[in-house]
């Protein structure tokens, strides 16, 4: 029987007595069951044993063996059993080289592997990762046309106050309000959210043409501005600023798609005889807030046309009122040409607020609510570098508007306010944007200054992070894990 070929060095190893205790009995182990392994262990044993007596009857002179031993050098006294321990190349068996190389080889191709590995997954993440939006932003001019879009699309919405917010229009300052009076006698619940319905139709279904005094809050003072409307029922609106630039400053409103009231069940509404506006009786409309007046509007008597309407902050002041001094019903002047058509933008699109989830794992901000006020509308750019989220309760609206980039520096007529932590407005619109990490935020409300600083408060204000491939790479795998970013 021959022994087993994986055996052979452990054989004579054994015989040697070079093996430790583990692994010569582990050896022992297996010549019980093994003939050949026993039969090679005794034959190595027989030439031992001959080796043993042929050296000790040996007749060579010792001339011989010191010359033997010259050649052999400081190696020579070392017995032939620890060889195989000596680490130095010319000390080791010759069956040690192939098994170095093959380790050598396994070692190599685990680097190689775990090399390309690495490769793989940076750059699945550095593909996956969001781009970041080219060059600066300037977050002021998107923002101030989407706001005055949703407002333009909303119920009671006042054509005259959608075009000088879309305009950031600020003709003079004054510290004076004008406005008509309160209520002449007592106000009752019944029927009064019907005359909302009926004014938010009167507005589309009738043809007419007046002037607007627009007053809105700011600071101590207001901004004022004279606005002339023609309405054509069904078709819509032409705004223009009368002065010196009144032809370049007019713009057609499109008929906006009819809507529900969506004035809050929070509100209480309450309605009763008012004084006259513009030389026409009207009725009044109030909504509260609890004990606290929200909004009021004067509606036409005869046709449910509002009128004039106003804004309260929580203590009572007045931060809008804006209103006809002069209207005509059923008729406007004949134009030979129209201003251009002020509208949505074109690459933003309306999108279900349903989808609010999806676009919180993403990456975006969606929340179903923001200072006290639910999500009405999103919209986005299909370039997926803007989301517009809207949030309302009928009577005040809040905008916020995320753009991926960078903000360029101060935008054209904001300042820094560092309570808020952003940059604000000193339009007619109370307007905010800041960076936070790689997004950079806009809120925009037409509702009290108040409710622009809740919602600022509740947005993320992140330092922004330097670019790094590291964080791209990172960013690229959580938005593939899902974990948004």
């Amino acid at each position: 029987m021959r022994p087993c070929p994986s055996r052979h060095r452990e054989l004579g190893e054994l015989v040697d007595g070079a093996l430790n205790v583990r692994a010569a009995e582990r050896l022992r182990s297996h010549l019980v069951g093994c003939p050949g392994c026993r039969a090679e262990v005794a034959s190595l044993r027989e030439v031992q044993q001959r080796l043993r007596s042929a050296g000790a009857t040996s007749d060579a002179s010792g001339d011989l063996t010191r010359r033997l031993m010259s050649i052999a050098g400081p190696e020579a006294a070392q017995p032939l059993y620890a060889r195989p321990f000596d680490a130095r190349p010319l000390s080791a068996g010759p069956s040690a080289l192939p098994r170095r190389r093959v380790r050598a080889r396994r070692a190599m191709v685990a680097v190689t592997v775990t090399c390309l590995l690495f490769v793989s997954l940076v750059g699945v993440g550095w593909a996956a990762a969001p781009q970041a939006a080219a060059g600066s932003i300037d977050p002021g001019p998107l923002a101030r046309d989407e706001f005055a879009a949703v407002l333009g699309q909303q119920a009671l919405a006042n054509p005259a106050l959608v075009a000088a917010r879309a305009v950031e229009l600020r003709e003079r300052k004054t510290g004076v309000l004008l406005g008509p009076e309160g209520p002449t006698t007592s106000l009752t619940p019944h029927g009064a959210r019907e005359a909302l319905e009926r004014a938010d139709a009167a507005s589309q279904q009738l043809t007419y043409s007046g002037r607007q005094l627009v007053q809105v809050r700011h600071l101590a003072g207001f901004w004022v501005a004279d606005v002339d409307i023609e309405n054509l029922a069904g078709r819509g609106a032409r705004v223009s600023f009368p002065g010196r630039r009144g032809a370049d400053r007019a713009a057609l409103l499109p008929a906006p798609a009819r809507r529900p009231l969506d004035v809050a069940d929070d509100y209480a509404l309450t309605t009763g005889p008012g004084p006259f506006v513009a030389e026409r009786p009207t009725r009044i409309v109030d909504a509260r807030h609890g004990e606290r007046l929200a909004a009021r509007w004067w509606l036409d008597a005869d046709t449910d046309l509002v009128l004039w309407e106003q804004k309260y902050d929580e203590s009572g002041a007045t931060v809008l009122s804006a209103g006809y001094r002069s209207v005509r019903i059923g008729s406007v002047a004949k134009r030979r040409s129209l201003p251009p058509r002020f509208g949505p933008r074109k690459e933003v699109t309306g999108l279900a607020v349903s989808q609010a989830d999806d676009l919180q794992r993403q990456g975006w901000l969606c929340d179903g609510q923001l200072a006290g006020l639910p999500l009405i509308a999103v919209r986005r750019a299909p370039a997926d570098n803007m989301l517009h989220t809207v949030y309302g309760d009928g009577v005040v609206t809040v905008s916020v508007i995320q753009q991926r980039g960078a903000l360029s520096g101060t935008p054209a007529g904001f300042v820094w306010d560092p309570r808020q932590r952003a940059h604000r407005s000193l339009g007619l619109t109370t307007r905010y944007a800041w960076q936070s990490r790689d997004i950079v935020f806009t809120v925009s409300t037409d509702g009290p200054a108040d409710l622009a600083t809740a919602a600022v408060a509740e947005l993320p204000h992140l330092t922004p992070a330097a670019p790094s491939g590291t964080g791209r790479v990172v960013h690229g795998w959580l938005s593939l894990l899902g974990a948004g970013s």
